[in-house]
């Protein structure tokens, strides 16, 4: 199949600065990202969309990667991942780069995820081209959240579901944001890549499920790194 990675790295971030380029063990964070989606061999391309000279330069010096340069407009806080992953996708295709028949949605702050689960995700997809998102089992279930009602406490499933044991509950799972798979026909219907009928992509809560927007998330990479190479 002729699935393409999308790799969207822009140059600002407010809570973690200069986070994309930041270096994590031997190599920046976006270089994690690539090493995987190359390792998998599951991609006809790996693109990376950028607004940033610098995260440009560490993502060429991966190889083997295409580079789209982002405008100003979708470089913005607010810029919608739909959007910046259509304006790479639309400028591929018009290179007469061939038909996409899946997009791959890999956002750098999930250095973990590994070339396996790249490829079960595309086994997943390759069967139905029905959509793939990572999960990873909830550390909370939902039965245990609450809402503030005026003052009080509201469970969101409502009492009844609060009154059962943990061991009775379904399992509940949440998003990783680690893997996004989709055809680009879904996306440009839907303008979302989670949608009804989305295959779900089990994944354990580790670091795999890392998403790295804070100080602390970076704090839980290197910790993680240390328990690997002591």
């Amino acid at each position: 199949m002729n699935i393409l990675a999308i790799v969207p790295a822009r140059g600002g971030s407010k809570r973690l600065p200069g986070k994309n380029i930041k270096q994590l063990g031997d190599r920046p964070l976006i270089a994690w990202t690539i090493d995987a989606a190359k390792l998998s061999g599951e991609f006809t391309d790996v693109l990376v969309t950028t607004d940033d000279e610098e995260i440009a330069s560490a993502a060429e010096q991966c190889g083997g990667i295409i580079i789209h340069r982002r405008s100003a407009e979708l470089s913005s806080d607010i810029a919608s991942s739909y959007d910046v992953v259509m304006d790479a996708l639309d400028k591929y295709e018009s290179l007469s780069r061939g038909v996409v028949q899946g997009v791959m949605l890999l956002q750098p702050t999930s250095p973990f995820r590994t070339a396996e689960s790249i490829s079960a995700a595309v086994r997943l997809f390759s069967s139905s081209k029905t959509p793939v998102v990572s999960v990873c089992r909830s550390e909370v279930h939902p039965a245990w959240t609450f809402k503030i009602s005026g003052a009080l406490l509201d469970p969101f499933l409502g009492w009844d579901d609060l009154a059962l044991r943990s061991q009775d509950l379904p399992p509940a799972y949440t998003l990783t944001g680690s893997i996004y798979l989709i055809t680009p026909e879904d996306l440009r219907r839907h303008k979302r890549f989670l949608i009804p009928g989305t295959q779900p992509l089990v994944t354990s809560h580790g670091a795999e499920a890392l998403d790295i927007d804070t100080a602390d998330d970076w704090q839980k990479a290197l910790d993680y790194l240390a328990y690997l190479r002591p």
